[in-house]
């Protein structure tokens, strides 16, 4: 043990006995002081975070211009996408309306087809006559009915024997042209094409009869097609004279 350490009672004869068997405080060692490492300075500390918050600036704006190069992207892919969904619906629109107008075409093609296929009379040229009002009446507006009157009209003696060769579709549409011939109204149709009928060649001259005084006139009742048929009939006599439906290349009057 370590030696004690005198105190200064123990050095008064007076109080000397007082100490003599009592126990002193052992002396304890001196421990070496603990190391401290040195603490950084304040610049450091002010460089490292300034350097810190440099690197952090620098990220958030990397991320901030990525993010604002992605949302114009998306911003052109979305009037992209517009510009598609806009198109798809007017084309989905019009393929209705197309849709709707064919199957009404269709329902008028069958009600007028049915009545053209009624043989209501005995004699052709009376079934004829009947087929031409009933059209005349289905075609022509309620309003224009008093002004686009059927005139007084004859049949050459082949008329429905040249018309019975064509198929049904085609004499349906040569009834719908022999009333605009009619009325009148299909001299002032652009695609109806009328015009004098020329023999084999567009220099020929017009086929005519009675000294020139009646022309032969040609028609179209079907364009766009091979063959397509044509609708002749005299014009300049008394009465309009229905004379034949024939094919395209088939000139006879």
């Amino acid at each position: 043990p370590a030696p004690a350490i005198p105190h200064p009672g123990m050095l008064d004869p007076r109080r000397k006995h007082l100490y003599a068997n009592k126990p002193t405080a052992p002396v304890v060692a001196a421990q070496p002081p603990i190391p401290v490492e040195a603490a950084p300075s304040v610049e450091k500390v002010d460089l490292a975070a300034q350097k810190h918050m440099s690197e952090t600036i620098v990220t958030l704006k990397s991320e901030r211009d990525a993010l604002s190069q992605e949302a114009q992207q998306l911003r052109v892919r979305a009037l992209e996408l517009q510009k598609k969904l806009t198109h798809a619906q007017n084309e989905t629109k019009r393929l209705r309306t197309k849709q709707r107008k064919t199957m009404q075409q269709a329902k008028q093609d069958a009600r007028s087809e049915q009545r053209t296929d009624n043989v209501l009379f005995a004699d052709a040229e009376q079934q004829f006559r009947h087929d031409i009002y009933t059209v005349w009446v289905s075609k022509i507006p309620a309003q224009d009915k008093a002004r686009l009157q059927i005139p007084e009209y004859e049949l050459s003696g082949h008329f429905l024997e040249t018309l019975s060769t064509h198929t049904p579709d085609i004499k349906k549409k040569a009834l719908e042209v022999v009333v605009e011939v009619l009325t009148g109204t299909a001299e002032r149709s652009s695609g109806r094409d009328v015009h004098p009928l020329r023999g084999g060649s567009p220099s020929a001259p017009p086929v005519t009869r009675n000294n020139g005084f009646e022309t032969c006139m040609r028609v179209a009742v079907k364009i766009g097609a091979p063959r397509a048929p044509r609708l002749h009939y005299w014009k300049g006599g008394d009465v309009l004279e229905l004379s034949s439906v024939r094919l395209h290349d088939d000139m006879q009057p």
